[in-house]
């Protein structure tokens, strides 16, 4: 770490001697499980150390510039601590263009997620509440844009409207692989209102039958893995995982949609201190006709809103799968899989209660198989998470409480008490 910090430095020094604006930000944190547990398991605890380190800069006349930023951790207890590595460079040869080549870093692209993702629970994320037992927005059908190597281009033709295209290049690829995986996104601020987005996000679009690991035996091989962890953590000596299940159910792989999404951010309130966002997402139809398939894919809707009042702050978010379903047609029949669709509703009230001391609290619950034409009952997974934090300028010191049932098992609890103190520099 040593290491890595000072050539960070040094490039940062050589850096400000080449652009006229330059800056250097990141993060240093220490984080520990007290302890964590689940019904019927061992009671554990575990530590993780990460940092982060972030130049960028940009010429006088700001036609050139371009980023760097380290990403390093001990990974809960592992030897390894750089893990990401990552750099881009643009150049705006007029006013209204701009090209990068290497990943969009921070979000720079994409449709918003309506405040349902990683933002919801703003401030408390590295006390891991924000995808706690499966609660993670980002996953759900969001248009992220592009977070790893590729030529992006910026258009900017008039004031408040932005076109955003990426072409997503990595490693040594076909043309095809590449060039059928394009993203774009027109992005419009409407003044004193607030912001809509479009999406396109093209793919591959493949359907195709294949075997799959039954849900059951996955579960078990999934619980054997982690008792083969916690064993080999605890007691030490070699580790001995249980050996990889054959995939023997049939499935259809439903991978690789072209998508379209929009969003629409409301501003006009939030001088009322009321924020609301909505996002919807799907792909488009596809076919196999080789194989008899017809895919319709499931349509992601998200809602966020916020209020605000001194010093108290509420966030709602609902998310939402629906309409999915994969047709199989043959000479005799014709059969119809639905996709489970599910709602996730989300409360984070939070307070500051003194200029340094703030308490918060998420609740979540997913409700899925809710459009079942059977008798089967609906699965419901909850958690909830009260958490206290101290800051002091650009130091934090945060303690929680997460509490919720394992992922479709309501009956089965899974429990930890994170600990973070973090630097911002």
């Amino acid at each position: 770490m040593k290491k890595l910090i000072a050539i960070a430095v040094v490039f940062a020094l050589v850096m400000g001697g080449v652009f006229a604006e330059t800056s250097v930000s990141g993060f240093a944190v220490g984080r520990v499980v007290l302890g964590s547990g689940e019904t019927g398991k061992d009671t554990m605890t575990k530590g993780e150390g990460s940092a982060r380190i972030k130049v960028s800069g940009k010429n006088e006349d700001g036609t050139f510039g371009g980023e760097f930023r380290f990403d390093g951790s001990t990974w809960w207890g592992s030897g390894s601590f750089l893990r990401d590595g990552r750099a881009n460079a643009w150049w705006k040869p007029i006013d209204i263009l701009k090209i990068q080549l290497g990943p969009g870093l921070d979000g720079s692209f994409g449709i918003g997620n309506a405040g349902t993702g990683w933002g919801f629970y703003s401030g408390a994320n590295d006390l891991d509440i924000w995808n706690y037992a499966g609660f993670n927005g980002d996953t759900f059908g969001q248009y992220n844009g592009n977070g790893s190597l590729g030529l992006l281009l910026s258009v900017y033709p008039i004031s408040n409207l932005e076109v955003n295209m990426v072409v997503p290049f990595s490693g040594d690829q076909k043309v095809l692989d590449v060039y059928q995986k394009i993203y774009a996104e027109v992005a419009y601020k409407i003044d004193g209102i607030g912001k809509v987005v479009l999406g396109y996000k093209s793919d591959t679009g493949a359907l195709s039958k294949g075997l799959r690991v039954p849900a059951a035996d996955q579960t078990a091989y999934n619980n054997a893995l982690d008792d083969a962890f916690n064993s080999w953590r605890s007691n030490g000596g070699a580790y001995d995982p249980p050996a990889a299940i054959a995939p023997t159910q049939p499935y259809i792989n439903k991978n690789n949609p072209t998508k379209i999404g929009f969003s629409f951010d409301l501003s006009a309130l939030s001088g009322m201190g009321l924020n609301m966002a909505l996002a919807l997402n799907t792909g488009l139809p596809t076919a196999n006709t080789d194989q008899f398939l017809k895919r319709t894919h499931p349509l992601y809707a998200q809602f966020g809103a916020g209020f605000t009042a001194a010093d108290f702050n509420v966030k709602f978010r609902f998310i939402g799968q629906f309409l999915g379903k994969t047709t199989t047609t043959t000479a005799s029949a014709e059969t119809v899989e639905k996709d489970p669709a599910f709602i996730i509703l989300g409360l984070f009230p939070n307070y500051k209660v003194s200029g340094n001391l703030f308490v918060g609290f998420g609740f979540d619950v997913k409700v899925a198989g809710i459009d079942d034409d059977d008798a089967t009952p609906n699965t419901i997974t909850w958690h909830s998470s009260p958490f206290v934090q101290y800051q002091a300028g650009p130091g934090k010191f945060q303690v929680g409480l997460n509490v919720g049932n394992k992922t479709g098992e309501k009956d089965k609890l899974q429990w930890d008490i994170p600990l973070r103190i973090g630097f911002d520099f």
